[in-house]
């Protein structure tokens, strides 16, 4: 019969096990330095000018005191959509229109 302390081993012995490392760095002869997955570009580069602009209102619950989360935005997706090869952007508003670009 299996006890609660063998169930608890085995729980912490699988989280050990199942963990990898995944070595996120790049090394040259001189240093070893952390590849970044994003990259500021500016806008004139990029053409992506998005803006979710926010117009809290009172009498529809679309404000702060409603809505705890008003202010955290509504999301980000990089996928290849069109399937040409390329990574296409989705970013999606609050309230106003959600934007594709395609790469």
């Amino acid at each position: 019969m299996i006890n609660k302390f063998q169930i608890l081993l085995l729980v912490i012995s699988l989280a050990f096990t199942s963990c990898k490392n995944d070595n996120n760095y790049k090394t040259t002869k001189s240093n070893t330095k952390l590849i970044s997955s994003f990259e500021k570009i500016e806008s004139s580069y990029s053409n992506i000018t998005f803006i979710n602009k926010l117009t809290p209102n009172l009498t529809n619950k679309a404000n702060l005191f409603d809505y705890d989360y008003f202010y955290n935005g509504s999301g980000v997706g990089i996928a290849d959509f069109n399937n040409d090869g390329l990574k296409d952007i989705v970013l999606s508003a609050n309230q106003t229109e959600n934007r594709l670009y395609i790469n």
